[in-house]
Order: structure tokens, then C-alpha cells, then sequence
């Protein structure tokens, strides 16, 4: 059987959930609470020494190409809707195929990567096109995905301009723990929304 994952910023601002099932696929929920599991991540890594997150590959890859004569230190977790999706795919059948539906191309370049056997990344205009779906969308004001850092330093840094800023005074040693996000105000804001 194939199953689709649909990531939370396009259940909530989408109807790809209702138009998926219209072509008869069956959308799965997440059975895996990571958040808890992700900040105690963090927080630990944060500990030893300044951290910067890695949930956002196009983010990731922007410093790394950018700032390559800076000593960066990127976390180790790899991003928390792949790792769901790979939990969600080990809960299926052998044979079943999961496909999911991500905020953007370089979260679904990040997971095709890993090359998990009947485990399928896609970003929204690939699926549209490939299903020939009407898709609407609603403006979200706030991620429904947030995590919390506390008790490190930590500072939420979003749009190319305002990580570059940033680390152009490298200012990294301020905190213990720097949250990225690509997009302006994060995924939700993502321009493929």
C-alpha cells in the first residue's frame, strides 16, 4: 500500500490532505512525539559548546558555503521531519510505500539523499504537478511546530539576510544553541506555501 506523511505546516495550510485522498491514497498521522526527545538533543549538544542547528538543510548549506573560514559547529541530528518520516516508514509493512510531503525542495533533496528503499521525499510543486493537484493554501502567522530551549542561550535566526548578518559579526559564541530557518519567519513562510 502506499501511504502519504503530510509535514505539519502543509496540513494545516493546505488541502493536500483532502485532495490526496480524492486520488485515493491513504494520509497517515505522526505516532511519534520527537520534540521532547529533539530539545534534550540540543540542549545536551549545546552544553559543550556552541551549536548551531540543522533542521534546515538550505540553511545549513548556506553557512557551510558561505562561511567556510569560520570553525562552525553544526548539531548531529539530522532534521526532525526526516527522522520522522523514516520512524513512520519502519512502522509499515515491509512492502508498503511511504511518501512525504515537505515544506520545501531542499528538505526533499535531504531526504531522497539518504536513499531509504519505498521512503519518498517530495516538495509541494513537485507533487502538484506530478498528481495534477488543486491545491489552496492559508496564510499561517506561526509555525505549529516550535521547540523550546530552554535553560541554554539560544537565539532564532530566519531569513538569508539576517544569518548572514549574523555571522558575518560572529557573534555564534553569544549563545549555546542558533535555530536557523531559510525562509522568512520560518517554514510556514516557506515561498512554495
Amino acid at each position: 500500500m502506499t501511504y502519504f506523511f503530510i509535514n505539519p505546516v502543509h496540513k494545516i495550510a493546505s488541502n493536500f490532505e483532502e485532495e490526496l485522498q480524492k486520488q485515493g491514497f491513504v494520509c497517515i498521522e505522526n505516532s511519534f512525539n520527537l520534540l521532547k526527545e529533539y530539545e534534550a538533543f540540543f540542549i545536551n549538544e549545546a552544553q559543550a559548546q556552541s551549536t548551531i542547528d540543522s533542521r534546515c538543510p538550505k540553511a545549513v548549506d548556506f553557512l557551510k558555503t558561505s562561511f567556510k573560514d569560520k570553525n562552525l559547529t553544526f548539531s548531529k541530528q539530522i532534521p526532525i521531519l526526516i527522522k520522522t518520516s523514516i520512524l513512520l516508514k519502519n512502522s509499515l509493512n515491509e512492502e508498503d510505500e511511504l511518501n512525504v510531503l515537505c515544506p520545501c525542495k531542499s528538505l526533499a533533496d535531504f531526504g531522497n539523499a539518504l536513499n531509504i528503499q519505498k521512503l519518498h521525499f517530495f516538495d509541494a510543486k513537485t507533487l502538484k504537478e506530478k498528481l495534477n493537484l488543486n491545491i489552496k493554501y492559508k496564510k499561517l502567522s506561526n509555525s505549529p511546530v516550535s521547540l523550546n530551549y530552554n535553560p541554554v542561550r539560544h537565539i532564532k535566526l530566519s531569513q538569508k539576510n539576517k544569518i548572514k548578518r549574523y555571522f558575518h559579526k560572529n557573534k555564534n559564541q553569544n549563545y549555546d544553541f542558533i535555530e536557523l530557518l531559510y525562509c522568512k519567519n520560518g517554514c510556514h513562510n516557506s515561498s512554495e506555501l
